[in-house]
Protein backbone atom coordinates (compact mmCIF):
# COMPACT_ATOMS: atom_id res chain seq x y z
CA UNK A 1 0.00 0.00 0.00
CA UNK A 2 1.16 3.52 -0.80
CA UNK A 3 -0.22 6.67 0.83
CA UNK A 4 0.29 9.51 -1.65
CA UNK A 5 0.83 13.24 -1.05
CA UNK A 6 0.26 13.14 2.68
CA UNK A 7 1.52 15.54 5.37
CA UNK A 8 3.55 13.27 7.65
CA UNK A 9 3.88 14.34 11.28
CA UNK A 10 7.40 13.39 12.30
CA UNK A 11 9.06 13.91 15.67
CA UNK A 12 10.29 17.44 14.91
CA UNK A 13 8.72 18.46 11.60
CA UNK A 14 5.92 17.91 9.11
CA UNK A 15 6.85 16.82 5.60
CA UNK A 16 4.74 16.22 2.50
CA UNK A 17 5.67 12.85 1.04
CA UNK A 18 4.52 9.37 0.11
CA UNK A 19 4.60 6.39 2.46
CA UNK A 20 4.94 2.78 1.35
CA UNK A 21 3.76 0.02 3.67
CA UNK A 22 4.80 -3.64 3.38
CA UNK A 23 4.21 -6.61 5.66
CA UNK A 24 2.70 -4.44 8.39
CA UNK A 25 5.70 -2.11 8.55
CA UNK A 26 6.60 1.33 7.23
CA UNK A 27 8.81 0.34 4.31
CA UNK A 28 9.67 3.63 2.64
CA UNK A 29 9.11 7.38 3.04
CA UNK A 30 9.83 9.28 -0.16
CA UNK A 31 8.34 11.76 -2.60
CA UNK A 32 9.14 9.41 -5.48
CA UNK A 33 7.25 6.19 -4.71
CA UNK A 34 5.58 4.72 -7.80
CA UNK A 35 1.82 4.40 -7.63
CA UNK A 36 0.04 1.08 -8.04
CA UNK A 37 -3.46 -0.29 -7.53
CA UNK A 38 -3.01 0.00 -3.77
CA UNK A 39 -2.19 3.72 -3.83
CA UNK A 40 -4.42 5.98 -1.75
CA UNK A 41 -4.51 9.71 -2.48
CA UNK A 42 -4.18 11.54 0.85
CA UNK A 43 -3.82 15.10 -0.41
CA UNK A 44 -4.71 17.59 2.34
CA UNK A 45 -4.51 14.98 5.11
CA UNK A 46 -2.12 14.36 8.01
CA UNK A 47 -0.50 11.05 8.86
CA UNK A 48 0.14 10.43 12.56
CA UNK A 49 1.05 7.38 14.69
CA UNK A 50 -1.80 5.44 16.24
CA UNK A 51 -2.73 6.47 19.77
CA UNK A 52 -1.43 4.58 22.80
CA UNK A 53 -3.62 4.49 25.92
CA UNK A 54 -1.68 3.47 29.04
CA UNK A 55 -4.70 3.54 31.34
CA UNK A 56 -8.19 2.39 30.37
CA UNK A 57 -10.65 0.30 32.41
CA UNK A 58 -13.44 -0.19 29.92
CA UNK A 59 -15.46 0.98 26.92
CA UNK A 60 -18.66 0.10 25.10
CA UNK A 61 -20.21 -1.73 28.05
CA UNK A 62 -17.14 -3.86 28.74
CA UNK A 63 -14.55 -3.69 31.53
CA UNK A 64 -11.18 -5.33 32.07
CA UNK A 65 -12.45 -6.55 35.45
CA UNK A 66 -15.17 -8.58 33.73
CA UNK A 67 -12.46 -11.21 33.52
CA UNK A 68 -13.44 -12.68 30.16
CA UNK A 69 -11.73 -12.95 26.80
CA UNK A 70 -14.95 -11.64 25.25
CA UNK A 71 -14.76 -8.42 27.28
CA UNK A 72 -11.08 -7.77 26.58
CA UNK A 73 -11.56 -8.54 22.88
CA UNK A 74 -14.50 -6.17 22.69
CA UNK A 75 -12.43 -3.45 24.38
CA UNK A 76 -9.56 -3.97 21.93
CA UNK A 77 -11.93 -3.60 18.98
CA UNK A 78 -13.76 -0.60 20.40
CA UNK A 79 -10.61 1.41 21.21
CA UNK A 80 -9.26 0.79 17.71
CA UNK A 81 -12.36 2.51 16.30
CA UNK A 82 -11.23 5.63 18.20
CA UNK A 83 -7.68 5.46 16.82
CA UNK A 84 -6.01 3.56 19.68
CA UNK A 85 -3.68 0.99 18.14
CA UNK A 86 -2.02 -0.12 21.41
CA UNK A 87 -3.30 -0.07 25.00
CA UNK A 88 -2.97 -1.38 28.54
CA UNK A 89 -6.22 -2.84 29.95
CA UNK A 90 -6.30 -1.55 33.52
CA UNK A 91 -7.35 -3.63 36.51
CA UNK A 92 -8.26 -2.04 39.82
CA UNK A 93 -8.69 -2.69 43.53
CA UNK A 94 -10.76 -5.84 43.97
CA UNK A 95 -10.41 -9.33 45.40
CA UNK A 96 -7.28 -11.24 44.36
CA UNK A 97 -9.50 -13.82 42.68
CA UNK A 98 -11.16 -11.22 40.45
CA UNK A 99 -7.82 -9.55 39.72
CA UNK A 100 -6.36 -12.89 38.63
CA UNK A 101 -9.41 -13.47 36.44
CA UNK A 102 -8.66 -10.14 34.80
CA UNK A 103 -5.00 -11.01 34.29
CA UNK A 104 -5.92 -14.40 32.81
CA UNK A 105 -8.45 -12.88 30.39
CA UNK A 106 -5.88 -10.35 29.17
CA UNK A 107 -3.20 -13.03 28.76
CA UNK A 108 -5.48 -15.30 26.74
CA UNK A 109 -6.64 -12.41 24.55
CA UNK A 110 -3.04 -11.40 23.84
CA UNK A 111 -2.50 -14.85 22.32
CA UNK A 112 -5.31 -14.36 19.80
CA UNK A 113 -4.56 -12.71 16.45
CA UNK A 114 -7.28 -10.20 15.58
CA UNK A 115 -6.61 -7.72 12.78
CA UNK A 116 -9.63 -5.67 13.85
CA UNK A 117 -8.31 -5.10 17.38
CA UNK A 118 -5.71 -2.87 18.99
CA UNK A 119 -2.52 -4.44 20.31
CA UNK A 120 -2.58 -5.27 24.01
CA UNK A 121 0.80 -4.29 25.46
CA UNK A 122 0.12 -5.78 28.89
CA UNK A 123 -1.68 -4.91 32.10
CA UNK A 124 -1.74 -1.73 34.15
CA UNK A 125 -2.55 -2.78 37.75
CA UNK A 126 -4.12 0.19 39.57
CA UNK A 127 -4.11 -0.76 43.24
CA UNK A 128 -4.72 -2.18 45.76
CA UNK A 129 -1.88 -0.53 47.74
CA UNK A 130 -3.62 2.84 48.11
CA UNK A 131 -4.51 5.19 50.98
CA UNK A 132 -8.10 5.56 52.07
CA UNK A 133 -8.12 9.39 51.99
CA UNK A 134 -7.48 9.60 48.25
CA UNK A 135 -8.96 6.27 47.17
CA UNK A 136 -11.35 7.90 44.68
CA UNK A 137 -13.37 5.15 43.00
CA UNK A 138 -11.15 2.35 44.35
CA UNK A 139 -13.17 -0.06 46.50
CA UNK A 140 -12.11 0.55 50.16
CA UNK A 141 -13.03 -3.03 51.07
CA UNK A 142 -10.00 -4.37 49.21
CA UNK A 143 -7.33 -1.75 49.99
CA UNK A 144 -4.22 -3.27 51.57
CA UNK A 145 -0.60 -2.63 52.50
CA UNK A 146 2.08 -3.60 50.00
CA UNK A 147 4.78 -6.03 51.12
CA UNK A 148 6.80 -8.46 49.03
CA UNK A 149 4.39 -11.19 50.11
CA UNK A 150 1.23 -9.27 49.25
CA UNK A 151 2.79 -8.22 45.95
CA UNK A 152 3.58 -11.80 44.97
CA UNK A 153 0.07 -12.89 45.94
CA UNK A 154 -1.40 -10.05 43.88
CA UNK A 155 0.63 -10.69 40.73
CA UNK A 156 0.74 -14.48 40.94
CA UNK A 157 1.91 -16.03 37.68
CA UNK A 158 1.32 -12.91 35.61
CA UNK A 159 4.63 -11.06 35.88
CA UNK A 160 5.15 -11.54 32.13
CA UNK A 161 2.20 -9.28 31.23
CA UNK A 162 2.32 -6.75 34.08
CA UNK A 163 3.69 -3.46 32.75
CA UNK A 164 2.64 -0.81 35.31
CA UNK A 165 1.66 -1.11 38.98
CA UNK A 166 0.28 1.98 40.71
CA UNK A 167 0.55 2.36 44.49
CA UNK A 168 0.73 4.98 47.25
CA UNK A 169 4.34 5.33 48.48
CA UNK A 170 3.16 5.45 52.11
CA UNK A 171 1.27 2.18 51.63
CA UNK A 172 4.14 0.00 50.47
CA UNK A 173 7.50 -1.23 51.64
CA UNK A 174 10.14 0.15 49.32
CA UNK A 175 11.29 -3.42 48.66
CA UNK A 176 8.15 -3.59 46.52
CA UNK A 177 9.51 -0.86 44.23
CA UNK A 178 12.81 -2.69 43.86
CA UNK A 179 11.01 -5.95 43.08
CA UNK A 180 8.99 -4.21 40.36
CA UNK A 181 12.20 -2.79 38.88
CA UNK A 182 13.77 -6.26 38.82
CA UNK A 183 10.75 -7.49 36.86
CA UNK A 184 10.85 -4.51 34.43
CA UNK A 185 7.51 -3.26 35.72
CA UNK A 186 6.97 0.50 35.96
CA UNK A 187 6.27 1.54 39.56
CA UNK A 188 3.68 4.28 39.57
CA UNK A 189 2.54 6.76 42.24
CA UNK A 190 -1.19 7.17 42.76
CA UNK A 191 -4.14 7.53 45.16
CA UNK A 192 -1.80 8.85 47.79
CA UNK A 193 -1.39 11.40 50.58
CA UNK A 194 2.41 11.37 50.21
CA UNK A 195 4.20 14.65 50.87
CA UNK A 196 6.92 15.94 48.55
CA UNK A 197 9.78 14.39 50.54
CA UNK A 198 8.26 10.91 50.35
CA UNK A 199 7.59 11.29 46.63
CA UNK A 200 11.22 12.25 46.04
CA UNK A 201 12.45 9.34 48.15
CA UNK A 202 10.22 6.88 46.30
CA UNK A 203 11.48 8.18 42.95
CA UNK A 204 15.06 7.52 44.01
CA UNK A 205 14.11 3.91 44.68
CA UNK A 206 12.57 3.67 41.19
CA UNK A 207 8.99 4.92 41.40
CA UNK A 208 9.10 6.90 38.17
CA UNK A 209 5.51 7.19 36.98
CA UNK A 210 2.42 8.99 38.21
CA UNK A 211 -1.11 7.81 37.60
CA UNK A 212 -3.59 10.58 36.51
CA UNK A 213 -1.67 13.63 37.76
CA UNK A 214 -3.60 15.88 40.22
CA UNK A 215 -6.41 13.35 40.67
CA UNK A 216 -6.33 11.05 43.68
CA UNK A 217 -3.43 12.75 45.45
CA UNK A 218 -2.42 15.56 47.80
CA UNK A 219 -2.57 18.84 45.87
CA UNK A 220 -0.32 21.85 45.55
CA UNK A 221 0.35 24.20 48.45
CA UNK A 222 2.89 27.00 48.66
CA UNK A 223 4.35 25.75 51.96
CA UNK A 224 4.29 22.03 51.06
CA UNK A 225 4.35 21.06 47.37
CA UNK A 226 2.33 17.93 48.09
CA UNK A 227 2.22 14.92 45.84
CA UNK A 228 1.27 16.90 42.75
CA UNK A 229 3.89 19.59 43.29
CA UNK A 230 6.64 17.04 43.83
CA UNK A 231 5.71 15.22 40.63
CA UNK A 232 5.66 18.42 38.61
CA UNK A 233 9.13 19.34 39.92
CA UNK A 234 10.76 15.90 39.81
CA UNK A 235 12.41 15.17 36.44
CA UNK A 236 12.65 11.45 37.22
CA UNK A 237 8.89 11.01 37.17
CA UNK A 238 6.68 10.55 34.10
CA UNK A 239 3.03 11.52 34.44
CA UNK A 240 -0.36 10.65 32.97
CA UNK A 241 -3.09 13.25 32.52
CA UNK A 242 -6.84 12.92 31.92
CA UNK A 243 -7.48 15.82 29.54
CA UNK A 244 -11.26 15.83 29.35
CA UNK A 245 -11.83 19.33 30.72
CA UNK A 246 -13.44 17.81 33.83
CA UNK A 247 -10.69 16.07 35.80
CA UNK A 248 -8.14 18.87 35.37
CA UNK A 249 -8.58 22.59 34.73
CA UNK A 250 -6.98 23.64 31.42
CA UNK A 251 -4.57 26.00 33.22
CA UNK A 252 -3.35 23.18 35.46
CA UNK A 253 -3.04 20.97 32.40
CA UNK A 254 -0.86 23.65 30.79
CA UNK A 255 1.26 23.80 33.93
CA UNK A 256 1.73 20.03 33.78
CA UNK A 257 2.78 20.25 30.15
CA UNK A 258 5.25 23.04 30.86
CA UNK A 259 6.80 21.08 33.73
CA UNK A 260 6.80 17.54 32.32
CA UNK A 261 7.17 18.07 28.56
CA UNK A 262 8.03 14.76 26.89
CA UNK A 263 7.40 12.93 30.17
CA UNK A 264 3.68 13.63 29.99
CA UNK A 265 1.23 11.21 28.34
CA UNK A 266 -2.50 11.64 27.89
CA UNK A 267 -4.70 8.75 28.99
CA UNK A 268 -8.44 8.18 29.10
CA UNK A 269 -9.01 6.31 32.40
CA UNK A 270 -12.22 5.36 30.60
CA UNK A 271 -14.83 3.08 32.18
CA UNK A 272 -17.45 0.82 30.62
CA UNK A 273 -19.97 3.62 29.96
CA UNK A 274 -17.66 5.19 27.38
CA UNK A 275 -19.48 5.49 24.07
CA UNK A 276 -22.84 4.67 25.65
CA UNK A 277 -25.79 6.76 26.85
CA UNK A 278 -26.10 8.38 30.25
CA UNK A 279 -27.18 6.13 33.09
CA UNK A 280 -26.09 3.89 35.93
CA UNK A 281 -23.02 1.68 35.45
CA UNK A 282 -20.41 0.08 37.69
CA UNK A 283 -16.67 0.32 38.30
CA UNK A 284 -14.85 -1.99 40.69
CA UNK A 285 -18.10 -3.20 42.20
CA UNK A 286 -19.39 0.32 42.89
CA UNK A 287 -22.28 2.12 41.21
CA UNK A 288 -21.26 4.90 38.84
CA UNK A 289 -23.66 7.53 37.51
CA UNK A 290 -22.86 8.97 34.09
CA UNK A 291 -24.22 12.28 32.86
CA UNK A 292 -22.74 14.02 29.86
CA UNK A 293 -19.00 13.38 29.98
CA UNK A 294 -18.94 12.97 33.78
CA UNK A 295 -18.83 9.64 35.63
CA UNK A 296 -19.28 9.87 39.41
CA UNK A 297 -19.95 7.71 42.46
CA UNK A 298 -23.04 8.43 44.55
CA UNK A 299 -20.88 10.58 46.87
CA UNK A 300 -19.85 12.79 43.94
CA UNK A 301 -16.31 11.46 43.50
CA UNK A 302 -15.16 11.15 39.91
CA UNK A 303 -15.03 7.51 38.84
CA UNK A 304 -12.92 7.16 35.76
CA UNK A 305 -14.05 8.99 32.65
CA UNK A 306 -15.87 8.60 29.35
CA UNK A 307 -12.99 10.16 27.43
CA UNK A 308 -11.66 8.65 24.20
CA UNK A 309 -8.15 9.19 22.84
CA UNK A 310 -9.30 10.92 19.65
CA UNK A 311 -11.04 13.52 21.82
CA UNK A 312 -7.99 13.77 24.10
CA UNK A 313 -5.89 14.48 20.99
CA UNK A 314 -8.17 17.34 19.95
CA UNK A 315 -8.28 18.60 23.54
CA UNK A 316 -4.47 18.82 23.54
CA UNK A 317 -4.70 21.24 20.65
CA UNK A 318 -7.54 23.14 22.31
CA UNK A 319 -6.59 23.27 26.00
CA UNK A 320 -2.78 23.21 25.81
CA UNK A 321 -2.37 25.49 22.79
CA UNK A 322 -0.11 22.77 21.42
CA UNK A 323 0.61 22.09 17.77
CA UNK A 324 -0.01 18.78 16.05
CA UNK A 325 3.59 17.61 16.58
CA UNK A 326 3.23 18.12 20.33
CA UNK A 327 -0.23 16.51 20.38
CA UNK A 328 1.21 13.40 18.72
CA UNK A 329 3.89 13.13 21.39
CA UNK A 330 1.27 13.44 24.14
CA UNK A 331 -0.99 10.75 22.69
CA UNK A 332 1.55 8.30 21.27
CA UNK A 333 5.30 8.98 21.28
CA UNK A 334 5.80 9.71 24.97
CA UNK A 335 3.92 6.60 26.06
CA UNK A 336 5.82 4.43 23.57
CA UNK A 337 9.14 5.77 24.81
CA UNK A 338 8.32 5.18 28.47
CA UNK A 339 6.99 1.68 27.80
CA UNK A 340 10.02 0.82 25.68
CA UNK A 341 7.94 0.20 22.54
CA UNK A 342 10.67 0.74 19.97
CA UNK A 343 8.41 -0.23 17.04
CA UNK A 344 5.57 2.14 17.88
CA UNK A 345 4.84 5.80 18.59
CA UNK A 346 6.68 7.40 15.67
CA UNK A 347 6.55 7.39 11.88
CA UNK A 348 9.88 5.93 10.83
CA UNK A 349 11.01 3.29 8.35
CA UNK A 350 10.91 -0.12 10.04
CA UNK A 351 8.32 0.78 12.64
CA UNK A 352 4.86 -0.78 12.81
CA UNK A 353 2.39 0.64 10.32
CA UNK A 354 -0.11 1.53 13.06
CA UNK A 355 -1.20 4.85 11.64
CA UNK A 356 -4.03 7.35 11.45
CA UNK A 357 -5.00 9.52 8.50
CA UNK A 358 -6.72 12.63 9.84
CA UNK A 359 -8.20 15.71 8.20
CA UNK A 360 -7.24 19.31 8.84
CA UNK A 361 -9.90 19.53 11.57
CA UNK A 362 -8.13 16.59 13.29
CA UNK A 363 -10.89 14.06 12.72
CA UNK A 364 -9.88 10.47 11.95
CA UNK A 365 -10.55 9.47 8.35
CA UNK A 366 -8.61 6.21 8.10
CA UNK A 367 -7.29 3.79 10.72
CA UNK A 368 -4.37 1.63 9.59
CA UNK A 369 -3.47 -1.30 11.84
CA UNK A 370 -0.49 -3.49 10.98
CA UNK A 371 -0.49 -2.05 7.48
CA UNK A 372 -4.17 -2.69 6.73
CA UNK A 373 -6.90 -0.08 6.48
CA UNK A 374 -9.44 -0.99 9.15
CA UNK A 375 -11.90 1.82 8.51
Amino acid sequence: MVLKNIDIVLEDEIIKSDVQIKNGKIFKISAEIDSDDSAVDCTGKYLIPGFIDMHIHGIGGHDAMDGTVEAITAMAREVLKRGVTSFLPTLLTESVERIHNGFEAVKKTMEIEDENAADIIGVHMEGPFFCDEFKGAQNPKFLQYGTLDTLETLVGNYWDILKILSAAPERIEFDVIQRLKEKNVIASIGHTSADSELVDEASLFGMTHCVHLYNGMKGLHHREPGTAGAILYNDRIHAELILDGIHVHPKMAKLAYKCKGNKLALITDAMRATGLQDGKYDLGGQDVFVKGYEARLANGSLAGSTLTMDRAFRNALKFLDSNIIEAVKLTSTNAADELGLSSKGKIEVGRDADLLVIDKEYNIEKIIKAGKIIS
